[in-house]
């Protein structure tokens, strides 16, 4: 149980709030959770994801992800084609996962793909695509660019990659290449396909009625190779790319603090779906380092909890929290459960 009391008022409504329950010092995990993982392809090889995020309405609505419009701005550039790509067959002889154009710790590596979707011509011979390079006597099963009709769409699927290669217990360690494991997972049910992952609790407030709430977020990808070894994430140095003013911010406050203070980020979908009316909304966030100022007369107190943007950025603003380190960009997915 949490506990609040009012310290601070500005006066569109700034607060600062005490809080006395225990909860993890960021970046040690507040809790995990099972993830249930899809399979597809990569270069010849199974590919283990899961998707949490779509700027299409249509494919929120058929693949029951949160609709995030800002990720727009991260789509890959048109050349060279299908770059950074997740790519459907719509259809396949028989079952046939996704196929990635690239994987965690790659160069064009960022979690966020465009849609390609490639069909079968009529009259032609369907048989399983596991590569997204063009088919030949060396490459039998890559994409026959004559026997197929390919189409870029401009839909962004925010999906990680989380393993390369057969699954099985334990999760750690397989070598890296052939295989990939994501560093953060602590366990894997290899038949029913879930995979336990870390959650962290964050502050945001809702954008209409400025409710503070304490949601979870799974982060799963990460520029900064210091954050990637300190969250345990997969490295992407393609989630770079984009604006800033598409990628919402996420402020971790290092101590000294009180127990209880977590992260906080700009905003939180409203419904982790189609639904969501929270257009501000990204898992693509800028992640800052910040400190109090412990310097009197104007020292703030550490038994203060910081638990919304709007106060936050007073505060930094007012010079009465600094900005000790900028780490880079990290994919996080917010959960409604």
């Amino acid at each position: 149980m949490k506990r609040y009391s009012l310290v601070f008022v500005f006066c569109f409504v700034v607060v600062l709030l005490l809080g006395t329950a225990s909860l993890a010092v960021f970046p040690k995990p507040d809790g995990y959770v099972n993830v249930q993982m899809k399979q597809g392809f990569y270069m010849d090889d199974v590919a283990w994801y899961f998707c949490s995020a779509t700027d299409s309405i249509d494919w929120a609505k058929s693949e029951g992800l949160t609709l995030a419009p800002k990720l727009h701005s991260y789509l890959p550039p048109p050349f060279p084609p299908m770059s950074r790509a997740i790519i459907f067959v719509t259809n396949p002889a028989s079952w046939q996962g996704p196929i990635f154009s690239q994987r965690p710790n790659g160069t064009d590596y960022s979690g966020i793909w465009q849609v390609v979707l490639v069909t079968w011509k009529p009259g032609t011979s369907r048989r399983p695509i596991t590569n997204n390079q063009p088919a030949n006597a060396g490459n039998p099963y890559g994409i026959p660019v004559a026997d197929v009709v390919i189409q870029e769409i401009k839909v962004a699927l925010d999906c990680p990659i989380l393993a390369l290669g057969k699954i099985s217990r334990p999760w750690l360690p397989k070598p890296d290449p052939p295989y990939y494991r994501i560093r953060q997972a602590i366990a894997v049910d290899p038949y029913m396909k879930w995979l336990t992952l870390p959650y962290w609790n964050v502050y945001c407030d809702d954008p209409i009625t400025h409710a503070i709430s304490i949601r979870r977020v799974l982060i799963t990808d990460a520029v900064n190779p210091a954050v990637v070894a300190e969250l345990g994430t997969n490295l992407a140095p393609r989630l770079a790319l984009g604006p800033n003013s598409d990628a919402q911010r996420f402020w971790e406050i290092i101590p000294p603090g009180p127990p209880s203070q977590i992260p906080v980020i700009e905003d939180c979908p409203t419904d982790c779906s189609w639904r969501n009316a929270n257009f501000g909304y990204s898992p693509v966030m800028n992640y800052s380092q910040l400190q109090r100022d412990l310097t009197p007369p104007d020292d703030m107190a550490v038994s203060t909890v910081v638990n919304n943007d709007t106060s936050l950025l007073w505060l930094l603003g007012a010079g009465r929290l600094d900005l000790v380190a900028s780490r880079g960009r990290i994919n996080a997915h917010v959960l409604c459960w």
